[in-house]
């Protein structure tokens, strides 16, 4: 699951969870990289997207996660850091997974 917010020029991940098992095949990395190009690809006037990243051992999946999408640290904090990803971005994941993406219906 993914939560974004999107800001004027910033899409803001306020929540992503992901099962470790999924995450120890890649999938975590294929979700939020389709998501993230998917959302610039929608909304071309974002510039950036954002992630708060909180330092605890159980948080560092998501580090190494954040980190094979692209993005770099902005700020470091005590107990938190933003770690941000300049759009354009478009996500080219290994080649053994096979993102299916549906438009949302309203």
């Amino acid at each position: 699951m993914a939560m974004v917010h999107v800001h004027d020029s910033a899409a803001e991940i306020e929540l992503f969870c992901i099962s470790c098992r999924m995450e120890g095949r890649g999938i975590g990395t294929a979700f939020l990289g389709a998501v993230l190009s998917r959302m610039h690809q929608d909304r071309p006037r974002l510039t950036e997207a954002v992630c708060r990243y909180r330092s605890q051992k159980r948080n560092w999946p998501a580090l190494l996660l954040l980190q094979l999408l692209g993005f770099r640290r902005r700020m470091q904090g005590v107990e938190e850091s933003i770690y941000v990803l300049p759009f354009p971005y478009t996500y080219s994941g290994p080649e053994w997974i096979h993102l299916e993406i549906e438009k949302e219906c309203h």
